[in-house]
């Protein structure tokens, strides 16, 4: 073989360390510009990191391409290095998407102003509240809200001024964005009523609106469950808050509403599948055993849920069948809204879940117990 058969051809020998290198430089930049700048820059680290991948792959294909010129340890070492290099960088675009937004598909928008404003008025309620028995009527700015602020996807900050003011049923808080607001984006004001005895003020529709933002997001486990508490709210809540409505805000006496609930849907089915829909996944039947109606104030009621949800249609071998039951309570304005903790403690879905997982870890308790007892029961085996 000639001396000359083994030298790199033309540009192949500077691409063979341009390529590397560079890609390696370039995944480096990514993890650093994700760590320090992410929330503004997380596009620029995916592109680095997928021009790191990029390079790696066409390393591996010069190094192919150079395998006739080279030692075999030489290209094996080459291809090797390639495809560390490919599998480093798609490594880097997993775990920054994966913290940055909790799916592999690509990054959740960020929240638009409106939502932002929103959520900026309801986190200072907690404050509000604080003014329900003390302090003058009008505008009361409450220290350290004022340094809230919406973060701009195409950069910058926004900054979201809260006041509260006192009105015939508590406290409303409000949010303003406090400064120009970007094109695009929805700049008007957000409210939160903060009811007479410290409870938030929820529209009736709250929860059908929140399985829309889940659903919209890439991380969706729980908005069929959303739209079902919104199809009961209506169903029960609705018809006593019609009649309310019709009799100059007066709620019924216990009689009548047990007679407007006995007329309310009970039994409730949804597909928890937020994937595919798949025809063979379990749908969940919720049903209610039994509607209890309260009256709190002349302006406020509540109504008690017994409820119990099961899996119809049967389980396979590797699934258990759910069930699950319990009580849950929601509470309701004469005008037609949601009343709820600040916390939220009171929010029905979570009420589900907690009474769910303690019930069926419980149940797993019982059979294991039942297992260790079956063997230990076991007769010795005869010699």
């Amino acid at each position: 073989m000639h001396d000359d058969a083994t030298k790199p051809h033309g540009t192949h020998s500077p691409l063979g360390y341009l390529f590397p290198w560079t890609g390696l430089v370039a995944v480096i930049a990514s993890i650093v510009i994700f760590i320090y700048w992410g929330d503004q820059h997380v596009w620029l680290a995916y592109v680095l990191s997928g021009l790191g991948a990029g390079l790696g792959f066409a390393y591996f294909i010069l190094s192919i391409a150079r395998r006739h010129a080279r030692t075999g340890i030489r290209t094996t070492g080459s291809v090797v290095l390639a495809i560390l290099l490919m599998a480093s960088a798609a490594c880097t675009i997993f775990i920054e998407d994966f913290i940055a937004n909790f799916s592999i598909f690509g990054p959740v928008k960020p929240p638009n102003l409106a939502t932002s404003l929103q959520n900026a008025a309801t986190s200072a309620s907690g404050a509000a509240a604080s003014f329900l028995k003390d302090g003058k009527s009008g505008p009361l700015v409450g220290s350290g809200w004022q340094e809230s602020h919406w973060t701009n996807p195409k950069g910058g900050a926004l900054p979201i001024a809260i006041s509260w003011t006192r009105n015939t049923k508590g406290i409303m808080v409000t949010a303003t964005p406090a400064g120009k607001i970007p094109t695009g984006q929805d700049g008007t004001p957000r409210n939160q009523q903060v009811l007479m005895n410290g409870m938030l003020e929820k529209p009736l529709d709250y929860f059908e609106q929140q399985g829309e933002v889940m659903k919209s997001s890439s991380f969706d486990l729980f908005s069929p469950m959303f739209f079902m508490i919104n199809d009961l709210i209506q169903a029960s809540a609705k018809p006593i808050i019609e009649y309310a409505q019709k009799h100059d805000g007066a709620l019924p006496d216990k009689a009548r509403a047990a007679e407007l609930l006995s007329k309310a849907r009970t039994v409730f089915e949804f597909n928890p599948d937020t994937t595919t829909m798949a025809k063979d996944s379990q749908m969940i039947r919720f049903a209610i055993k039994k509607y209890t109606y309260r009256s709190m104030t002349d302006e406020m009621f509540s109504i008690d849920y017994d409820w119990e949800w099961t899996t119809p249609n049967k389980a396979t071998k590797k699934e258990r069948d759910l069930k699950a039951s319990g009580s849950i309570a929601i509470h309701y304005t004469a005008e037609g809204m949601i009343a709820m903790n600040t916390d939220e403690s009171d929010n029905p879905l979570y009420q589900l879940l907690e009474s769910t997982q303690r019930q069926g870890a419980e149940e797993e308790a019982r059979e294991r117990k039942a297992t260790e007892k079956a063997q230990g029961e076991k007769p010795a085996a005869t010699k």
